[in-house]
C-alpha cells in the first residue's frame, strides 16, 4: 500500500503556480464556486467550492488530504486579480502621466519656452 504524504496549503499553493492552474468561477450567493483543471486528466476539471471560509474540491487529491493544489488556485484567484487590477491601474496612470508630459512639451515647444525649465516650472 502507498502512503501519501501530507499536504500543506502553501505546498498546494507551490504546486499550483508550478503546474499553472487558473481558476474560473464566481460568487453563486454566499458561495464561491470555481472550475480548475484537473492536473492529470487532460481536458477535465474540478470543481472547488468555498463557502463560510471552507474549501472542498471533487478530486481524489482532496478527499485523502484534506487539501489540493484545486483549492490553492481557487484561493489564489482574488490575490491574482488584485494584483491584475492593481497592474492596470499602474498602467494607466503611467499612460497618463506621459501624456500629461507629452502636451507640455508640446506647448513648451509651441509657445518657445526653455523645455527643461517650462517641465521644472510645471513640477516634471
Amino acid at each position: 500500500m502507498k502512503t501519501m504524504k501530507p499536504m500543506t496549503l502553501g505546498h498546494a499553493e507551490m504546486i499550483a503556480v508550478r503546474d499553472g492552474l487558473k481558476a474560473t468561477g464566481r460568487q453563486v450567493g454566499d458561495m464561491a464556486v470555481y472550475s480548475v483543471p484537473s492536473r492529470t486528466a487532460t481536458g477535465e476539471a474540478h470543481i472547488v467550492t468555498i463557502k463560510a471560509g471552507v474549501a472542498e474540491c471533487d478530486c481524489k487529491g482532496y478527499h485523502y488530504r484534506g487539501i489540493c493544489a484545486h483549492i490553492a488556485a481557487a484561493l489564489l484567484r482574488p490575490r491574482a486579480d488584485q494584483a491584475q487590477a492593481m497592474e492596470a491601474d499602474r498602467r494607466r496612470k503611467a499612460e497618463e502621466a506621459a501624456d500629461r508630459l507629452d502636451a507640455a512639451l508640446a506647448y513648451a515647444k509651441d509657445c518657445g519656452f526653455n523645455t527643461a525649465s517650462y517641465l521644472e516650472y510645471r513640477g516634471f
